[in-house]
């Protein structure tokens, strides 16, 4: 690890360019996947399907209000985010692997591992 007063780059054009050079293209998408395991179920279905189902309730004269829509957002985001939260937790715990002697631990050993850690027992 480096110390804190170390610069590692010089620029967003050197770190581009070290991370490269050191593993092609392969190296600036590492760590794509569990940052999308994360991302999608959020983003493509649970956060919309929590804000229809807000939208149900409301009845027909309300909805079209700009602050039902903001709550129901707003409330919709939450329930998404509270569910795909332990996705986070997983992908900050393959983040600090990086640093140990095996960084090319599968995620799935990586999730199994974060789950037994985190969970109560």
């Amino acid at each position: 690890m480096h110390a804190p007063s170390e610069l590692v780059y010089k620029g967003i054009r050197d770190c581009f360019s070290k991370i490269h050079k050191e593993a092609c293209i392969r190296g600036l998408y590492r760590g794509v996947a569990p940052s999308l395991y994360g991302i999608f179920p959020y983003a493509a279905g649970l956060k919309f399907y929590f804000y229809e189902q807000m939208k149900s309730h409301v009845p027909a004269n309300p909805k079209k209000d700009i602050t039902v829509k903001l709550v129901c957002g707003s409330v919709a985001g939450l329930l998404g985010q509270t569910f795909t939260y332990p996705l986070d937790v997983v992908r900050q715990r393959i983040r600090e692997i990086v640093e140990l002697p095996r960084p090319n631990q599968p995620a799935f050993v990586v999730i199994r591992r974060s789950a037994e850690t985190e969970m109560p027992q």
